[in-house]
């Protein structure tokens, strides 16, 4: 039987023939979901535990020694909430549960259940979001015309003050303009590249407790997009830890990974919320990277800013300064492109016109200068 007064929530009248078995299932479920038992009118209480009030609750099981009729509570979290399953009692001595009661289920033979039920499913996906393939292929595909555009623009230069350059200096012009395209290409592909591993497609939370009290390491799986997997271990920070708290990393560290919440969704975004503003510090990360196309491992790896070395002074100083989304980011790497090669090809055919014309001027100013010799 279960009754209410006030905020205070108790249970009477309980039997329970494994204590032990009910108490380990109590701090299981308590030490897992804390922030989900938090302010929940549906919080399932166990035998002797109890919580006062709506903001603070006891987290040690008090097992009193009254006589129990509840052989065991069954609780699972279902999208971020606590609910009661199921609820065991004795047959009375006719067979029928008395009134008020719940029939005895099967799974009241074997004790070990208690364990299974009050653990999560893991590893559980907390958040998806769709890949930024298209924006990538039409970002590469642009950037291969931006250099085609520029190096066109700086050959009509090239040709335009070729009839007033001597040779040497003229092969030094061109041997730079190779080297800009070259380099300017190089440079927006390595930031393109960037801001696609900065696309959080998937976090799964693997192994581990989220609560903030628990000690256990939290093991998760930060999916980006471009073939970038991080694996985290997550461990509450000793007395004089200097690391920065994983909370810390998600929201001042966007410069190496963004959430677009415009894009993603969740299923669990209480548990989400809690993991990315955890207090736990990065203890390890593990990286696998999938190099792109015409890009080496060793390359892959050494653009790749690994999150346990961050500091909290490096944070605070990047702190800001790339809050865009990667999505709109490769829009912008787009116009730049753009920009640049239209202006590079705009002034390039002006010079080549200007030079032209200035030869030609001069060719004609030269023969007219020329003594004429009649037949």
């Amino acid at each position: 039987h279960f009754g209410s007064s006030g905020s205070r929530f108790f249970c009477t009248s309980l039997r329970c023939p494994n204590m032990c078995a009910l108490s380990a299932v109590a701090r299981a479920t308590i030490r897992r979901n804390p922030q989900q038992c938090m302010g929940r009118s549906s919080l399932v209480l166990f035998a002797g535990y109890r919580r006062e009030g709506w903001g603070t609750f006891e987290r040690d099981l008090t097992v009193t020694t009254c006589p129990l009729r509840v052989l065991r509570p069954i609780v699972s979290t279902n999208h971020g909430s606590v609910r009661l399953q199921s609820t065991v009692v004795q047959d009375t001595p006719s067979g029928k549960p008395a009134d008020g009661e719940f029939p005895e289920s099967s799974e009241a033979q074997n004790p070990n259940t208690e364990h299974e039920a009050a653990e999560p499913n893991l590893p559980q996906v907390l958040w998806r979001a769709p890949p930024l393939t298209k924006d990538f292929e039409a970002t590469e595909h642009l950037l291969g015309v931006s250099a085609m555009v520029t190096g066109s623009g700086l050959g009509f230069a090239l040709l335009g003050i070729a009839p007033f350059t001597p040779p040497n200096p003229f092969m030094v012009g061109l041997f730079l303009a190779i080297l800009q395209v070259r380099l300017a290409h190089v440079w927006m592909t390595r930031q393109m590249r960037a801001q696609v591993r900065r696309h959080v497609v998937e976090l799964v939370h693997k192994e581990g407790s989220i609560s903030e009290v628990d000690k256990d390491t939290l093991v998760i799986d930060l999916k980006c997009d471009g073939g970038l997997i991080r694996t985290l271990r997550l461990v509450s920070p000793g007395s004089s830890e200097e690391k920065p708290s994983f909370g810390n990393v998600v929201s001042q560290g966007c410069t190496f990974t963004f959430f677009d919440k415009d894009m993603g969704h969740s299923d669990a975004q209480d548990i989400l919320s809690a993991v990315l503003q955890s207090k736990k510090v990065v203890q390890s990360e593990d990286l696998s990277v999938k190099p792109f196309e015409e890009e080496s491992q060793s390359d892959a790896e050494g653009t790749v800013q690994r999150l346990a070395n961050l500091s909290a002074k490096h944070l605070k100083s990047i702190e800001g300064k790339d809050d865009v989304s990667p999505s709109a980011s490769l829009a912008q790497i787009r116009r730049s492109a753009q920009i640049f090669g239209s202006v590079i090809l705009t002034v390039g055919v002006v010079v080549f016109l200007g030079g032209r014309y200035a030869a030609d001027q001069s060719a004609a100013a030269a023969a007219a200068s020329l003594p004429r010799f009649n037949a």
